[in-house]
This record gives structure tokens, C-alpha cells and sequence, in this order.
């Protein structure tokens, strides 16, 4: 598993950050993450 750095992005977004390429691994990795993201009501994150 890739590691992950998370940072603040103002006050209603963040960023991770992967590794320095792009393999099937990572995209599967960030596309499970934004898909539960996105279900969840996390107050402060849009």
C-alpha cells in the first residue's frame, strides 16, 4: 500500500498526497477514497 500524506486545503477541502506515479494500484486506491469521501457527510469537507 502507497503511503499517504494528508494536508488541510482551507477550510473545506483536503489533499492527499500518493506516491510520484501512477500504477493501477494508486488509481484503485484514490477512486475507493473519493468514492467514500463522497457518500459520507463530513461536516467541514466538501
Amino acid at each position: 500500500m502507497p503511503k499517504i500524506r494528508y494536508l488541510t486545503a482551507g477550510d473545506k477541502a483536503i489533499v492527499l498526497e500518493f506516491e510520484n506515479k501512477i500504477n493501477k494500484e494508486t488509481n484503485l486506491l484514490v477512486r475507493k477514497i473519493y468514492y467514500c469521501i463522497s457518500k459520507k457527510n463530513i461536516e467541514g469537507i466538501k
